[in-house]
């Protein structure tokens, strides 16, 4: 199961309804982006400025938010609380649209359709794997 930056982005603007690739500084928008750059560093292989650069930041300010994001925890409860129901519903996303590409596939094949064919039946089981 693959986790983009654009799922924990959505999952955030969608469960608090505010935008975090602005410029402002405000406290709760502070706060999301501890919790957006602690969960990629969790759930992504990306490096540090590749995470800055999609926040439109550097390498220094992701690291700082995520040593931030981990001191908060040990601190606030109320700040763990959310960074986990956050990152729950980051995987529970990731999760579903990486089953929705198993279910349009048909996982049998119709002999109907090995009949009338134009291939030979070897190639049309090769693509189904």
């Amino acid at each position: 199961m693959k986790v983009r930056l654009e799922d924990i982005k959505q999952v955030i603007l969608r469960e608090t309804g505010f935008n975090i690739d602005t410029k402002n500084r405000q406290r709760h928008l502070v706060d999301l982006r501890k919790m957006f750059f602690y969960i990629a560093r969790k759930h992504t292989d990306l490096s540090l400025s590749s995470m800055g650069k999609f926040l439109k930041r550097d390498h220094a300010t992701a690291l700082h938010n995520i040593n931030s994001a981990k001191n908060l925890m040990q601190i606030e409860p109320e700040f763990r609380i959310k960074l986990f129901k956050l990152e729950e519903l980051v995987l529970i996303k990731c999760k579903n649209e990486y089953n929705k590409q198993f279910l349009n596939k048909p996982r049998v094949l119709h002999p109907a359709l090995l009949r009338y064919a134009k291939e030979p039946l070897r190639k049309i089981l090769i693509k189904r794997r």
